[in-house]
Parts: structure tokens; C-alpha cells; sequence
């Protein structure tokens, strides 16, 4: 018989796809899990600075769309360390939940770098550890991105996903701008601030983040949904790792 047919032969030729695969989502797992210890130790240190220099208000520091964000990150890496090594596919929740994650942590990258880098934090705080703020700006976004990229063994998602992604970013603009104008007064970032950005400075801010945002979480469903035929095109079928 043509070895080509020869089931045996065909199982040794995916042999090795297979161990590359499960190396990949493995290695990427326990990233995860340094990543989860990281971000958390991230928070606490913040926070202990924060009141070490007598500017620690909890209602403002937790509304940081950058310190939500930070949390649902930890939640993440942890669940995707464990499902790592636990399962050889993650479930659709799982999939659907680190999609969100991707977008909003690129966001956080995004505009931290391109807005606020420069600006002040309020009550002139000063960050003593500023390896927190790389984490939580510059690595964490890029590592989000590049591990959905490569990474395989995931469920395949629907499009309203993206609806779902762009649910919460959309309540946590609302909340702010009606804390802000008829709360306390206090606005998380500038350009949610209608006497620093003017109304039109605002609706173009929040109208191009939302697209920017929303795009991003189609292209995070789009290359979950491609990834396998590039993966079964490289020899590596992700639910068989």
C-alpha cells in the first residue's frame, strides 16, 4: 500500500505538528501564569504607593478603565494558565472572554502611549515603580495581541461577539460621564471631560475609540475563526494537540 494511505504512517506525519502545538499553547500558558502574578502584584504596589503619598482614593483608582482592565487581564492569564495544561481546547466563554481582553488591552496600549503618556496623574501622584506602568501599557497589550495570534486550541466564536465586546467599554463611558457631570465632577481621563475637550472634543474622542475598539475585537474574532485553516495548513489541527 502507498504509505500516503497508511494510517500509521499518516498519525507519525502529525506527530510532530501536534507536540509543536501543545508546546506552543504550554509555553504561552505558563506566560500566562508569571503574567497573572505580575498583574496583581502591579495593583498591590500602586495602591501602597499610591497611599504612602497620601493620594489613594479608592472610587477613582478602580474606575481607571486601564485598572479594570488590569483585573480582567489577571482573570484571564489565570484561566488561560490553567486551561493550558488542564485542556487541549479552550472553552467558547474562555475564547469569547480573552478576545475581550485583547481589545480592550490594546486600547489601553493605544491610547495611554498616543494621549496620556505625558500628562500628569491626578493629585500629582508619582509613580516610584514605573515598571508597573510598562506592564500594564506596553507589554501586557503587545504580549494580549501576539499570544491570540499564535496560540492554537481555541473555540470557534460568532461574529455578535463583537457586539458583546463593545458592551462593557460602552456602560463604563456612560457611568463616567454621569459621574463626572452630575457626581463628584471627576472624570477619569481628559477626553471624557466635556470643560477640558469640549462636547465635540468628547464625541470625537469616545466615537473613535468605540470604532477603533470594535474593529479590533472583529479582527480578534476573524483571526480566531481563521486560525484553523493556518493551523491545519501548517500540519497543526488545534483540537486534536
Amino acid at each position: 500500500m502507498n504509505s500516503m494511505f497508511d494510517p500509521a504512517s499518516t498519525e507519525r506525519r502529525g506527530a510532530r505538528p501536534r507536540a509543536l502545538a501543545r508546546s506552543i499553547r504550554r509555553t504561552f500558558g505558563v506566560a500566562d501564569g508569571v503574567l497573572a502574578i505580575l498583574s496583581v502584584l502591579a495593583i498591590g504596589i500602586n495602591i501602597v504607593d499610591r497611599i504612602g503619598q497620601g493620594v489613594w482614593d479608592a472610587s477613582h483608582y478602580f474606575h481607571y478603565f486601564t485598572i479594570q482592565t488590569t483585573i480582567l487581564n489577571t482573570a484571564v492569564f489565570a484561566i488561560g494558565a490553567y486551561l493550558s495544561l488542564a485542556r487541549t481546547v479552550d472553552p467558547r466563554w474562555a475564547t469569547a472572554l480573552r478576545a475581550c481582553a485583547v481589545s480592550y488591552g490594546v486600547v489601553v496600549g493605544v491610547v495611554f502611549n498616543l494621549l496620556l503618556a505625558n500628562i500628569p496623574a491626578d493629585g500629582g501622584y508619582v509613580n516610584n515603580y514605573p515598571w508597573t506602568n510598562v506592564l500594564e501599557h506596553m507589554f501586557t497589550p503587545v504580549y494580549l495581541f501576539v499570544e491570540w495570534v499564535l496560540v492554537p486550541g481555541r473555540s470557534r466564536l460568532a461574529w455578535r461577539i463583537v457586539g458583546v465586546c463593545a458592551a462593557y467599554p460602552i456602560v463604563w463611558a456612560v457611568v463616567s460621564m454621569v459621574r463626572g457631570l452630575s457626581g463628584d465632577g471627576w472624570f477619569p481621563y481628559f477626553f471624557l471631560n466635556p470643560g477640558e475637550a469640549g462636547w465635540n472634543g468628547v464625541a470625537t474622542y469616545i466615537g473613535a475609540i468605540a470604532v477603533f475598539m470594535m474593529a479590533l475585537c472583529a479582527f480578534a474574532v476573524g483571526v480566531q475563526r481563521f486560525h484553523a485553516r493556518v493551523f491545519v495548513d501548517a500540519g497543526l489541527d488545534r483540537n486534536r494537540l
